[in-house]
């Protein structure tokens, strides 16, 4: 169970960091998030992504 919910938060991991990546570097969803907006959202995915990091570590670690 364990490596099950290592493998599934860092799925998430992964998919928040790509998702960092490609608002911060690209214009994905410019449309519909503009300023203040996308901003918020890519420093919330990479605190999301970092808590996540540190559980699986936490949990990796046990």
């Amino acid at each position: 169970m364990k490596y099950i919910n290592a493998l599934l938060s860092s799925t998430t991991i992964i998919i928040c960091l790509v998702l960092v990546y490609y608002l911060s570097s690209t214009q994905l969803f410019s449309d519909r998030l503009i300023g203040t907006k996308r901003t918020l959202l890519i420093v919330m995915l990479s605190i999301y992504a970092s808590f996540r990091i540190y559980k699986v570590y936490k949990l990796i670690k046990k």
